[in-house]
């Protein structure tokens, strides 16, 4: 079997109705955020030449009781 292309895993997303909602640098690559039509969040990486790594899901942070990370409402700051 070969390996998924970019180009090809961008395809199958539009195919399957994914909605990417954001893209980021990371020190290995690429990440783009998509929302499934599930309403999962997949994250799809890229190496630094713009090589297909995979998908996955991202993993929640565990935090002290009472913590509150993101001011008043938890939404960011």
């Amino acid at each position: 079997m070969e390996p998924i292309t970019g180009e090809a895993f961008e395809k199958w997303a539009k195919d399957h109705d994914w909605l990417r909602m954001s893209e980021r640098a990371a020190p290995t690559g690429k990440q783009y955020i998509y929302l499934t039509p599930a309403g999962n969040v997949a994250i799809a990486m890229y190496d630094l030449k713009g090589t297909f790594i995979g998908v996955g899901q991202p993993v929640p942070v565990p935090m002290a009781p009472g913590a509150n990370p993101g001011g008043r409402l938890g939404f960011g700051r």
